[in-house]
């Protein structure tokens, strides 16, 4: 097969043997739009690949010619046996966001209730003059949140972000 391809199509041919059971689905860089609809046909002149729908795979010619056994495709009844699978690690990626400090403030502000100077504090750990701050500058400044004060007698000045 190595003299009937070029290095692209050895490239994708290989690819898709080994990474994606069968499916066409990677191309190098380099090869973009028009020239990849191309280089399919011409693996399909050859009888290499063959058409399903939107996806193209490889034929079994094309596992003989790479002298590699094709990929063994259940039927339905034999697709319902469970398979267990050998449990990985966690993917650190799938771990929720870290909440910052703003986004407790911006949740306890939008209660009905609102917070107090104290609550802010004790919830991000801040001094009274970084809640103040944080208030002025970044949520009614820098996000442009309409944020209202309440005091009532005998309580602290509690604050709230109004809904608009």
């Amino acid at each position: 097969m190595s003299d009937q391809l070029t290095g692209n199509q050895k490239s994708i041919v290989l690819h898709a043997a080994n990474e994606t059971s069968g499916v066409v689905r990677w191309f190098p860089e380099h090869i973009h739009g028009g020239a990849q609809q191309r280089i399919l046909q011409s693996l399909a002149s050859k009888a290499l690949v063959a058409q399903d729908g939107d996806t193209w795979c490889l034929t079994e010619l094309c596992y003989q010619e790479l002298g590699l056994p094709a990929p063994v495709h259940l039927d339905a009844e034999i697709a319902d046996i469970p398979v267990f699978v050998k449990p990985t690690k966690p993917d650190s990626r799938n771990k929720p966001a870290r909440q910052t400090k703003q986004q407790i403030m911006i949740d306890l502000l939008s209660r009905a209730e609102g917070a107090s100077i104290p609550e802010l504090m004790k919830a991000t750990g801040w001094q009274q003059h970084t809640v103040r701050g944080a208030l002025s500058g970044t949520l009614k400044k820098r996000l442009g949140l309409e944020i209202e004060s309440i005091k009532t007698s005998g309580s602290d000045r509690t604050y709230r972000i109004l809904k608009t």
